[in-house]
């Protein structure tokens, strides 16, 4: 037994972090890594697939935009920038695709107890979230087998003293909840089906069809008759898991949806756990979690515990980004950031029996997981905070939305037009960052159209400004790399018809190639190595940072 203990320590010292989850290769991940090519190109990300079919168009393209040569950019003519008077919406921050108490499996499958009690604690901790985040809007999509078994009233979360956003029959159909500080967070309703999910209903659904699946297999029929109720019960007519390929392009458009979400964090972590519930032989469930260790609760490393999300993003699905892609080339669809966040990750305790003794031998080398796998339940960080806590996943990224109001309506309004874009905010915040497009002196906002030539405009952000997540100086931002590309969507796949590395860059430029154009903005994020500990690795790569929805060249 001596000398299997030893060797496994010496195994296990010698083995790497687990890579990404089987199915996933390297094109399939949300970080791409510089000892390949450098840029965003080199590991994999959401545009990897397109830039290696057009590797001689992109690479003259970058090569003349770099030079600062336009014109020998495909498609990317030089224009005078100039002040844009577009349309003044406010832009405020949010979360969509969340779960509370009223799914069956959130808050660890405890929403209620055996008498009926609702876990305010649980809901406190959610209602909690925003306010200590600095968001202004939830999106919730509670599953229905729980939710719709309750008024909507309940589901928005109301408390004595919020404030109810009403329709013009006096329902219900937000809630908004005033913070400490006194900003206010609006709550709305929705759920999540088997991909259908309604964002900002107006009232459950009292037809059981209604809650049907939005699948291939299902009748096309059905699904619009799904999709078209969801409507008029005034929802935006959503669908989340778009990685998933019982869902394709063609039926998404088909049925009328319009919005999907292109990630979501849970999709992440199953890809790298395989379940909520983490179990199966201590040296599996081991090998899953040690790149936890650092991490974990009583690490000495000195690394901010939100940072465990720069070892989970690579493991985005690339399948939701691709079908996104594909929808754009046809009709807008908005694309948004989901969180799937159910507050339900846990650890069996798998170090028993014989398990007992290959685990105390294996926790000189990570003893925090090994605390982990022995004693079983949450996943804590070094914070004292479990991993899956809605205030950490309010830190890890968000929803920009262009609203002319902070109102149910304002919401649907500017997510069905596409003004809003993805941003991972972990790496801080994008601000002075914008997309716009003028076409005959016309203002064409994120998410619009207009006729050719069509001249777009990126205002690069200077540096990541902080957040609520890790802290970092204004001279550390300084250091962050960030690479702004904007992409043009073909059938073949998005090309690359501009690119730029210069913070606070305004990028100007006139397109007359019809199709839709948005932007992506990497970050190698340099100026959180401080924050990272003895960890520092992580911040050596590139991870994408900004995702806006297109502005359409018509043909």
């Amino acid at each position: 037994m001596r000398f299997a203990l030893a060797f496994l320590l010496v195994a296990l010292s010698a083995c790497p972090n687990p890579a990404p989850s089987a199915g996933l290769d390297a094109g399939q991940v949300m970080r791409s890594d510089a000892a390949a090519t450098p840029g965003p190109d080199a590991a994999g990300g959401p545009t990897d697939a397109a830039a290696a079919q057009h590797a001689d168009a992109a690479s003259s393209a970058d090569a003349a935009a770099l030079a600062g040569s336009d014109a020998a950019t495909p498609g990317l003519d030089a224009a005078e920038p100039g002040p844009d008077a577009g349309p003044a919406w406010t832009e405020v921050r949010g979360l969509v695709h969340m779960h509370s108490a009223y799914s069956h499996d959130g808050c660890d499958s405890q929403g209620f107890d055996d008498a009926g009690v609702l876990n305010r604690s649980c809901v406190d901790e959610l209602r909690a979230m925003p306010c200590d985040n600095h968001l202004s809007f939830v999106a919730l999509t509670d599953h229905p087998s729980n939710m719709k078994e309750h008024t909507l009233l309940e589901d928005l979360l109301y408390q004595a003293g919020d404030q109810l956003a009403l329709d013009g029959q006096g329902e219900p159909i937000g809630n908004l909840i005033t913070c400490p500080d006194g900003h206010q967070v609006l709550f709305m309703v929705g759920f999540e089906g088997t991909h259908t999910a309604p964002l900002g209903l107006h009232r459950v659904p009292q037809d059981p069809a209604l809650f049907g699946s939005l699948v291939d297999s299902a009748p096309l029929a059905e699904n619009q008759a799904t999709v078209q109720g969801l409507k008029d019960l005034g929802a935006v007519a959503a669908i989340v898991h778009s990685e998933e390929p019982d869902l394709s392009a063609q039926r998404l458009l088909d049925s009328g949806v319009e919005a999907m979400e292109w990630y979501n964090v849970h999709a992440s972590i199953l890809a790298l756990t395989g379940s909520d519930q983490i179990g199966g032989e201590a040296l599996a469930v081991l090998d899953l979690l040690k790149s936890f260790e650092p991490f974990l609760l009583g690490s000495k490393s000195g690394a901010n515990p939100d940072l465990l999300f720069l070892s989970i993003l690579p493991n985005m699905p690339a399948g939701g980004f691709d079908k996104w892609n594909q929808v754009q080339l046809t009709r807008r669809v908005s694309g948004m950031l989901g969180s799937d966040i159910h507050r339900n990750v846990s650890v069996d305790p798998v170090c028993s029996g014989a398990w007992k003794y290959v685990c105390q031998g294996a926790a000189a080398l990570y003893p925090n997981t090994l605390t982990l796998l022995v004693n079983g339940g949450p996943v804590v960080l070094s914070d004292g905070d479990r991993l899956d806590s809605y205030g950490r996943i309010g830190r890890w990224l968000e929803n920009r939305l262009q609203v002319t109001s902070l109102t149910p309506e304002g919401f649907a309004e500017a997510l069905r037009a596409g003004r809003n874009y993805g941003l991972f905010a972990v790496f801080g915040g994008a601000e002075g960052f914008a997309f716009t497009a003028r076409s005959y002196a016309k203002t064409i906002a994120m998410g619009g159209s207009g006729a050719g030539p069509l001249e777009l405009r990126v205002q690069v952000p200077a540096r990541p400004v902080q957040l609520d997540g890790a802290a970092f100086t204004a001279a550390q931002a300084d250091r962050a790399q960030i690479k702004v590309r904007i992409i043009r969507g073909e059938a073949s796949g998005p090309v690359v018809v501009r690119e730029t590395t210069q913070p606070g860059e305004l990028v100007s430029g006139t397109v007359s190639v019809p199709g839709p154009y948005h932007v992506e903005i990497w970050i190698r994020p340099l100026h959180l190595t401080q924050a990272l500990g003895s960890e520092t690795q992580l911040a050596d790569h590139d991870f994408l940072w900004v995702v806006s929805n297109p502005i359409w060249l018509e043909p």
